[in-house]
Order: C-alpha cells, then sequence, then structure tokens
C-alpha cells in the first residue's frame, strides 16, 4: 500500500487519529491487538471507499459503544470470508447508524476477495507499523482478573452434563478446574470500564483450553443456552465457564469457557482463528483466548 510517508515517525504523525482509536481499542478496552489491528484497517478502508472521517467520528464514543462497535467490524470481517446465509445486516446495527448515507455487508461481498486482501494490506504496511509501540500493558496479579462478560459460551439444560458457573473474580482467586467450577466474588459497582470488558487471562492450568465468547449487544444468550448448543453440537466438552456480571444488572456481553481439551477448541473453532454459531437465532462469536 503506497504512502505519502517516508519515515516511520512521518507513518506515526499521519496516522495519529487510527493510532488513538487504536489505543483505545487494545488499552480502554483490553482487545487482542492483532483483531484490534484488523478492525481499524477495515475503518481505514471505509475512509477510503469514501465514508469521510469516520475514524475520526468514532473516536469519543463511550466504552461499551465502541467495545460494540469493534464486535460487529469483527463480526463484518469474519462474514466477508464465510458464506451467510441471512441477513448480516441485522448483527450490525450501529455501522448501519453511523455509515452514511447508506451502509450494508452485502455491498461489500460480492467484492469479498479484494477487500479482505486490502485490508490485510493496511495492517500489514500501515497497522503493524504505526501502532507498533502502542503495546497494552498485562493486568497487574494483584488485580482482578475479570472475565468476558457474561458467559457467551456456556451450554445446558436438563439432562446435560452438569456444570457450574464462574463468576469473574473481584480479588485474585486461583481457579481450581475439576469437575466444577468454582464460584468466585462478584465485580463490584466501582469496578472502571476497561475492568468490564477485559476477559480473563487464561492461567497455567487452562492454556490451550480458553475460549472467549462475545454476545451481541442487545441479544444476551443465557448460559443454559450454550450449554446445550455446545453440549448438542460438540459433546461432553465444557470443564467450566467463567462469566462475569455488568453493574446496574445490565446483561453480560462476554464469557470464558475452559473446555476438556485443546482438540476442543479445534473442532469448536473449524480449526480457524474464530468461529461465529447462532444460538436461538443469536450471535455468539468465539476465539481461543491463550
Amino acid at each position: 500500500m503506497s504512502s505519502p510517508c517516508n519515515t516511520i515517525d512521518e507513518l506515526k504523525a499521519f496516522h495519529d487519529i487510527d493510532r488513538r482509536i487504536y489505543s483505545r481499542l487494545v488499552i480502554d478496552l483490553r482487545l487482542e491487538p492483532n483483531q484490534s489491528k484488523k478492525v481499524v484497517a477495515f475503518w481505514i478502508r471505509l475512509e477510503i471507499r469514501g465514508v469521510k472521517d469516520f475514524v475520526f467520528m468514532i473516536l469519543p464514543l463511550p466504552v461499551q459503544k465502541l467495545h460494540a462497535l469493534a464486535h460487529e467490524a469483527m463480526t463484518f470481517l469474519l462474514y466477508l470470508s464465510q458464506a451467510p446465509s441471512y441477513d448480516v445486516d441485522k448483527d450490525l446495527p450501529l455501522m448501519l447508524s453511523l455509515v452514511q448515507p447508506r451502509f450494508s455487508f452485502w455491498d461489500f461481498y460480492p467484492e469479498r476477495e479484494t477487500l479482505i486482501s486490502e485490508i490485510e494490506e493496511i495492517k500489514t504496511y500501515v497497522c503493524d507499523i504505526a501502532f507498533s509501540d502502542i503495546v497494552p500493558t498485562m493486568v497487574q496479579s494483584s488485580r482482578p482478573q475479570s472475565g468476558f462478560t457474561q458467559p457467551q459460551f456456556a451450554n445446558r439444560r436438563k439432562g446435560f452434563p452438569s456444570y457450574q458457573v464462574l463468576e469473574a473474580p473481584s480479588v485474585s482467586v486461583a481457579p481450581n478446574f475439576a469437575n466444577s467450577v468454582q464460584v468466585q466474588p462478584s465485580v463490584p459497582q466501582a469496578a472502571t470500564s476497561s475492568t468490564i470488558l477485559s476477559p480473563l487471562v487464561p492461567s497455567s492450568h487452562t492454556k490451550g483450553r480458553f475460549l472467549l465468547m462475545n454476545f451481541s449487544k442487545g441479544h444476551h444468550v443465557t448460559s443454559e443456552e450454550l450449554q446445550e448448543y455446545i453440549t448438542r453440537r460438540f459433546g461432553n466438552c465444557i470443564e467450566s465457564i467463567l462469566m462475569k456480571p455488568q453493574p446496574n444488572m445490565v446483561p453480560p456481553l462476554y464469557a470464558n469457557v475452559v473446555v476438556r481439551s485443546s482438540s476442543d477448541i479445534q473442532r469448536i473453532l473449524g480449526g480457524k482463528e474464530t468461529a461465529i454459531f447462532r444460538v436461538n437465532g443469536k450471535q455468539v462469536w468465539a476465539r481461543r483466548l491463550d
């Protein structure tokens, strides 16, 4: 991708707004850096396509709305590589409201191969370089490691293997994953936005067996629905589900799921980096959390 910049410092200065939105994604929201770069690359591609000052427009969005918008962007990118059989636009309400005069997934789908290539090029030649010095700090061990807002990956009903639902810890507690899930203290009301939205960090006991599951805002999936869906489709593979309550009784946006084997991760994601499922008509986005 051609650039008017001759040095890395010039590239960073030219993409100052893009750097700031990326910083919000990986530092304020604690989203995964590689996925966040793809999201920003997609937003830059929207501007190239003619959506004027899109990144500048979304930069001041509140945390919850920006998180939802980033999730919609990841959903958009994931569906580009698939063959969706339903109206994807229903899962992109923020994009539809923010992009004027009109936005639709189906306007991009016919040129998906070109678009995927262009986004990857922007990520490689702009984002990987211009964002190289923006490194999210790891959560301190003394601080609570909050979980995906509520269980986005949990499933069970009567007749399915028993399990217990974990809430994200508000104090540092070493998880004990045996046959049941340990219940941990809920996060206090005063928890910060970034704490609310950040996933748990897998421990040495769960490394390679940790899934992060996201809900679409306004389409909460219960732990029972998730347990039932996963068990019916992939068998008895869930070891534990960790979820974190939101303040003010707001439905959770994500969940952490520990499966019994790393091979279960491969089966659930179909060997891909991410996967999208529809549980009772509601979208659940899943990815490995290493």
